[in-house]
């Protein structure tokens, strides 16, 4: 089987702005009997109209579109760990300014909000309260 070209920008703006349209389907976390089926329905759809938007080009399978689209959320995550990890730097000075994101990484970022939310304050961690009345607990 021969190799196709990778995505474009373009292709990979209409495949991210597809995916946004069912986007409470597919980037659903949950494994409920009817969302599993639901999403093999939802991405042969978003091939199906990828396909047909590009009719020249040689068409892509739906596993294609899926590792395009995992490639992109790797992306974003590697970028936000990136920038994460400049602010933990120490040693003074200012701090570092956020990325600017492309139309690309702005829009998957959208979809990804609670992957990304996690550990949001970089400074938050877990602590247990002090016990101030140690004699209520004997």
């Amino acid at each position: 089987m021969e190799r196709t070209a990778p995505l474009s920008q373009t292709q990979r703006m209409a495949l991210l702005n597809l995916i946004k349209e069912r986007d409470s389907i597919v980037n659903d976390k949950s494994t409920a009997p009817g969302i599993i089926e639901a999403k093999k329905r939802m991405w042969e759809e978003i091939n199906l109209k990828f396909n047909s938007l590009y009719p020249d080009q040689q068409p892509r399978s739906t596993n294609q579109l899926k590792r395009s689209y995992d490639h992109v959320k790797r992306k974003v995550k590697d970028e936000d760990r990136e920038f994460k990890k400049k602010i933990k730097v120490t040693g003074g000075g200012c701090p570092p300014t956020p990325p600017k994101p492309t139309e690309e990484i702005a829009l998957a970022a959208s979809m990804m909000t609670v992957d990304l939310a996690m550990g949001n304050n970089v400074f938050e961690t877990f602590t247990l309260e002090p016990v101030h009345n140690i004699e209520h607990y004997l």
